[in-house]
């Protein structure tokens, strides 16, 4: 799994809008529309805020992306 699916799952899991996410990690609803669509990625900050909020690890994260 991609690390794009993944935040996207884990978000879904938590019944968490794009916006609602956003408010969470201190961003804008599109910064997270483009992490989810592939167009960029996040940064380590927003990695570790990632990791919290949707209760994954960063290994998690990283593996996902293998």
């Amino acid at each position: 799994m991609k690390l794009r699916p993944l935040i996207r799952e884990r978000r879904m899991e938590k019944h968490l809008t794009q916006k609602q996410f956003a408010e969470l990690l201190g961003t804008r609803q599109g910064v997270v529309s483009r992490w989810e669509n592939g167009h960029d990625y996040p940064s380590l900050p927003y990695l570790i805020k990632i990791e919290k909020i949707l209760d994954c690890t960063l290994q998690d994260l990283f593996e996902a992306e293998e």
